[in-house]
């Protein structure tokens, strides 16, 4: 019997986090707080936490015990419910998020996967090029750093 793999993604303002998986500086929105929900586009910066194989069920059950998870619920934009695609390997998972595409669409089909592999030499298992084009797919951060050069964007991963 298997398992299914399971992503929790939090994004909260950067200043409830000390240390975050990804930190971007996002442009202040001009219209006011009150009007959109949990004050959505009118911060400067924010923080997209994505944690590999921790179900948002289990984290549901602890927020007693972490109060500042507790904190990002209420303060922030969050999904306990984000699924895999198939393989469930984290890869292919992290690639389909950042991306927003399928791993027929990105390439990335196994935890072996590295950034030659986007413009391989030749084919072989273990290397497809994306359907994007040859190299890199975009992920949502090189779409957000094109619209603005001088945004700041880090990454973490511990592991």
């Amino acid at each position: 019997m298997g398992y299914v793999r399971a992503y929790v993604f939090i994004l909260v303002p950067a200043f409830f986090c000390e240390t975050a998986v990804y930190c971007a500086s996002i442009p202040t929105s001009s219209q006011s707080a009150q009007s959109k929900p949990k004050g959505f586009g009118t911060a400067k910066r924010a923080v997209i936490i994505g944690v590999d194989g921790l179900g948002g069920a289990h984290l549901r059950n602890v927020t007693d015990h972490y109060p500042i998870f507790r904190s990002f619920f209420e303060h922030g934009s969050y999904t306990t419910r984000a699924r895999g695609v198939f393989p469930t390997s984290s890869g292919p998972n992290w690639c389909s998020y950042l991306t927003g595409l399928n791993v027929m669409e990105h390439g990335v089909f196994n935890n072996s996967w590295n950034p030659a592999n986007g413009n391989p030499d030749k084919e072989t298992s273990y290397s497809i090029p994306p359907v994007t084009g040859r190299g890199r797919p975009q992920t949502i951060f090189s779409q957000v750093k094109k619209k603005d050069p001088n945004l700041q964007v880090e990454n973490q991963i511990d592991g």
